[in-house]
């Protein structure tokens, strides 16, 4: 699947305009995801199905041809890789000076978009409204983390959700276009929805720390939710240990776990092969970092880092 999204990307980007293919093709790098500016996105996130979810939805889907799974696929690749690059710019992540990064987030919606028109009539509507959901939700988010606001889980999730939106059109509209009814779209799109959900959820555990010194953390906010006692002038090693005492990041573990869970279920029930393999994967995997945060707060975070040095450096 690799070296797919890595081609499907190219002859996403060959539709670009001529002088945005470059800037496009070295995107990881300018976003500072990547050392080098030929490391490829297949090896920029960590789960495959992040970049590539029509074409593991596919196997649920008999009646999907080839090129309406490769147009889905782009489509879908370019409303994540879009989302992504349009966050960073905002937050000022990276620098823009010149607007390029701007104008190629145009480019890049334009791919999204006359992609998966030829599968689906109203898909580019429910990518502008996507788009909408996910520019709201990040207001609310930005609310919420810059005053370290107390926030209930049913809230945190609601949000985490809408922030994924750009994450369903494309999945969805190769269901319609693949014959599929109404009851199993359902069932896709809560099966989206889980996998969405799980990872963000792991995101903001294993990120937390990071996030608090950019712009604020979602563990603050539950953890304050759960009744801990955050210090008022912000002092980092204070808040780091109310947030380990409150037990909020072993709460955000455990609804990734249970997000996956549901995918699996739901991926067996669609009969998703690899997607129920790879979902009861993270499933397990969120389970025991879940059991090693209760048992000694912390552990999540730094066993995410030695996970990740090895894969750096011992790969």
């Amino acid at each position: 699947m690799g070296a797919d999204i890595d081609r499907f990307y190219e002859e996403g980007c060959e539709a670009l305009l001529v002088e945005q293919r470059e800037l496009a093709r070295t995107l990881p790098f300018r976003l500072g995801l990547t050392p080098r500016p030929d490391i490829p996105w297949s090896e920029v996130f960590q789960h495959r199905v992040t970049l590539a979810a029509p074409a593991l939805f596919a196997e649920a889907m008999p009646h999907s041809d080839e090129r309406s799974v490769r147009h889905a696929t782009i489509s879908h690749m370019f409303a994540v890789i879009e989302a992504f690059t349009t966050d960073r710019v905002h937050d000022e992540q990276v620098p823009d000076h010149d607007g390029a990064l701007k104008r190629l987030a145009g480019g890049l919606r334009f791919v999204r978009d006359s992609r998966i028109q030829d599968l689906d009539a109203d898909a580019r509507s429910a990518f502008a409204i996507a788009d909408r959901d996910v520019r709201d939700a990040h207001t609310r988010e930005q609310e919420i983390l810059k005053v370290r606001r107390a926030v209930p889980l049913h809230r945190y999730t609601k949000i985490s959700l809408q922030k994924q939106a750009v994450g369903f059109p494309a999945t969805l509209a190769l269901a319609r276009a693949g014959g599929i009814d109404h009851r199993r779209r359902a069932v896709i799109r809560e099966a989206l929805s889980g996998i969405w959900l799980g990872l963000q959820y792991a995101d903001d555990v294993l990120d937390w720390e990071d996030d608090y010194e950019r712009d604020g953390a979602w563990a603050v906010c539950i953890a304050r939710g759960l009744g801990a006692e955050l210090p008022a002038d912000g002092d980092f090693h204070a808040s780091r240990n109310a947030v380990f005492a409150s037990g909020a990041l072993a709460r955000m573990l455990g609804l990734s776990a249970e997000s996956f869970a549901r995918t699996k279920t739901l991926a067996e029930q669609l009969g998703a092969v690899s997607l129920e393999t790879w979902a009861d994967a993270q499933h397990q995997r969120l389970l025991e970092l879940e059991d090693g945060e209760k048992q000694h707060p912390g552990y999540a975070l730094r066993a995410h880092r030695l996970r990740h040095f090895a894969r750096e450096v011992l790969s």
